[in-house]
């Protein structure tokens, strides 16, 4: 895997506090196409009352669809819930079953109840947990409502199905799918369990989105990918502007959590540093260092996994002359970006608490300081904050949903996840 890092200054004032942004560029290597290997598939169908008619209609041809792309070596169960989970379609090697059986019990999949949402989860990996080792596991998650029978605190539900892919390597995408779904705790489930969160508008897309996630499990170059952040007594503090999960060692080092890259995928993971006031370093000295990270992962090869490890160290320059702090222009696209996605975020958590504006003024200061750039790369970014803008004043549901898909997309910047929001338009870096 290629690592490349870079920062939007690389050369800082001296005897200054500031931020810096550590923009790290990871890029996985081409799997060779091999034989198709077996995976392991479960989906959790909403079958609540909200989910009546149309939605559940779509959703039925969506799971018959996801079974005509599945081999008799993969394994498959389906579960759905509503106050209670059952279990409709038992895990196991999908030959075993012939498709018209599978056919007709999807066929009497109906809405009915309330949203138990992690029932159907811990259902799910019941089933799924015992698939064979070395087979990669995936949980499709699709409901349309909120958490509002069972574990419904959101910190127990990520706890859950976060062990869940500690112990059991089970990876969750979440679906949300209509107007009224909870998008937040859907969001911090695919993160938290490195799995892909998409917005669903429209039941129609769901067939399209299936089929994306089993590509996806074939196509994985690496996987595991973890990050252990050490800062040098120069820092005052660091985040990462994407919500990576991380575990805390000491007041200096962390553990980040990344996930895992299909094959030739790039993904921008940048860090947000507030320094010190640097001094000159003394001559024959080298630029004071800011952040050590090394990296561990795994290389998907033909034969086998191979274990990998590489360490990045990211050092700033220090000037007397303020015409040397100049910035970084071939990174601003990713960095606009990301900076527009986690504006859209706290923009999105002050109207929400009333704040309009707030929330307003939030995005026009970030509008001005990508302005302040005078790059025509930052542009997209610069266009996503207005569309959020103009939708401040109404702000639906909808609206909601949008922004909270869109700046976890922008953060994440993954360029092979999906793209499936219809209210704003795919961001060039998508494959």
């Amino acid at each position: 895997m290629k690592i490349k890092h870079s920062l939007d200054f690389p050369i800082v004032n001296a005897n200054q506090e500031r931020d810096v942004h550590l923009v790290l560029k990871l890029q996985a290597p081409f799997r060779e196409p091999s034989p198709r290997e077996p995976i392991a598939l479960t989906l959790v169908l909403d079958r609540s009352g909200s989910m009546g008619g149309h939605p559940i209609e779509q959703a039925r041809k969506a799971c018959k669809q996801v079974i005509q792309n599945l081999r008799n070596d993969d394994y498959f169960s389906l579960v759905i819930f509503d106050d209670v989970a059952d279990v409709v379609v038992p895990h196991g090697r999908f030959g075993n079953y012939s498709n018209e059986d599978l056919l007709e019990r999807i066929s009497r999949i109906h809405s009915r109840g309330c949203t138990n949402l992690t029932g159907g989860w811990e259902a799910a990996q019941s089933e799924i947990q015992n698939t064979p080792a070395g087979i990669p596991r995936r949980i499709l998650l699709l409901t349309d409502g909120l958490l509002n029978r069972g574990v419904t605190e959101p910190g127990h539900v990520l706890e859950k199905m976060t062990a869940g892919l500690t112990i059991h390597g089970i990876r969750t995408s979440c679906l949300g799918f209509g107007d009224h779904y909870d998008e937040e705790i859907l969001s911090d489930i695919a993160n938290a369990t490195h799995g892909s969160f998409y917005d669903v508008k429209s039941a129609d897309n769901l067939p399209g989105i299936f089929k994306k996630e089993l590509e996806g499990l074939l196509e994985v170059s690496v996987q595991n990918i973890q990050a252990k952040v050490k800062s040098s007594k120069q820092v005052l503090s660091w985040r990462t502007i994407d919500a990576i999960p991380r575990k805390e060692i000491n007041g200096k080092t962390a553990n980040l959590s990344i996930g895992d890259l299909q094959s030739e995928e790039e993904r921008v993971v940048t860090f947000r540093i507030s320094t010190k006031m640097l001094k000159l370093p003394k001559q024959d000295k080298k630029d004071p260092k800011l952040l050590t990270i090394e990296f561990s992962y795994d290389i998907i090869g033909q034969e086998d996994i191979a274990k990998k490890h590489k360490r990045k160290v990211a050092r700033v320059g220090v000037t007397n002359d303020p015409t040397e702090a100049r910035v970084n222009r071939s990174i601003l696209g990713p960095l606009s970006t990301q900076i527009a996605g986690l504006a859209i975020r706290e923009s999105h958590d002050l109207q929400e608490r009333g704040q309009q504006d707030e929330a307003r003024n939030h995005l026009l200061k970030a509008i001005e300081v990508l302005n302040s750039y005078g790059d025509a790369s930052t542009q997209e970014a610069i266009d996503s904050l207005h569309h959020i803008l103009r939708r401040l004043e109404t702000w639906t549901a909808r609206d909601k949903k949008m922004a909270l898909y869109a700046s976890r997309s922008y953060r994440k910047h993954r360029t092979k996840e999906a793209w499936t929001s219809e209210d704003m338009i795919q961001p060039l870096f998508k494959q």
